[in-house]
């Protein structure tokens, strides 16, 4: 809280130079002399404080502040659009707003937003925090990535289910084919008609054999905890070095399936609180 002195003019008057009538003066000037101070509270209204036995005098003359109490000042975070609805639904008025940031993967509900000529504090914010999924956090971390040939048969063991194309047999046949060559070397690689890569190898005793490794890939996730799945494209990537075969993921054009995905989240909030959404910075 900010500290002055009250009243000044009070506190340098002289009581011996009051003339008769001058009680309140005098008063004024024996309590200025005695300590009294003027406080600006946190939410700026301004109180006199007086010694001992004298209460907190709130001043008057700030029509503009508000008054005590009279706001609610709360900021709420939800992970999943009902919740988030209800939330802003019970608390929403005629001035209400809601903001989305597709790049911060958020969405809030202003509940005390301005109104035309009515100003307001904005201290009530409800935020929905879109998570992202299991599925989507594993294939991403990959992306970008080229890791040893083991390691990569293990990850597609335990997410071949998020791929539908090519199928679930022959992602199990690639995974099973990748175990059988796990001690070989890989000498070659060749391009197919189709897209698909052909690896050669060949084992200690020099017998050859070959791997087909699909061009592309097509998962069913969803981007969102508690979202609908989309469908995303990926390319595999490759690289044949001394140790062995290494093998990743490319994104083909996951922010545009990023982005109509966090467009439905938006549209399910908007829904589910009544609120018309816009988009820009979250920052509340």
């Amino acid at each position: 809280m900010a500290e002055k002195r009250w009243p000044p003019s009070a506190a340098a008057l002289d009581i011996d130079e009051i003339g008769e009538g001058g009680d309140e003066v005098r008063a004024i000037a024996k309590l200025a002399r005695e300590g009294v101070r003027m406080e600006t509270l946190e939410d700026g209204r301004e109180v006199a404080i007086v010694p001992e036995d004298f209460k907190v005098l709130q001043l008057g003359g700030r029509e503009d502040l508000p008054k005590p109490f009279s706001r609610i000042k709360a900021r709420r975070t939800f992970h999943e659009a009902e919740s988030f609805g209800r939330y802003v639904t019970r608390y929403r008025n005629n001035d209400s707003l809601m903001l989305a940031d597709i790049d911060k993967g958020k969405i809030a509900g202003v509940i005390d937003y301005h109104g035309e000529g009515n100003p307001q504090c904005g201290d009530h914010v409800a935020v929905l925090d879109l998570q992202p999924s299991e599925e989507w956090a594993a294939w991403d971390k990959l992306e970008g990535e080229l890791i040893e040939q083991g390691e990569f048969m293990m990850f597609l063991e335990q997410h071949a289910q998020d791929i539908i194309k090519p199928d679930q047999a022959s992602m199990i046949e690639l995974v099973r084919d990748f175990s059988v060559s796990s001690s070989v070397n890989f000498t070659s690689a060749k391009r197919l008609d189709n897209g698909d890569r052909k690896f050669v190898y060949e084992d200690e005793t020099k017998v050859k054999g070959e791997i087909v490794v699909p061009d592309k890939i097509v998962l069913e996730i969803p981007l969102y905890r508690g979202e609908e799945a989309v469908h995303l494209h990926a390319y595999f990537r490759y690289r044949i070095r001394p140790s062995g075969l290494f093998l990743g993921i490319a994104w083909h054009r996951a922010y545009e399936v990023r982005d109509a995905a966090f467009k439905q989240a938006v549209t399910s909030a908007a829904e589910a609180s009544s609120l018309q959404p816009f988009y820009g910075v979250v920052d509340v």
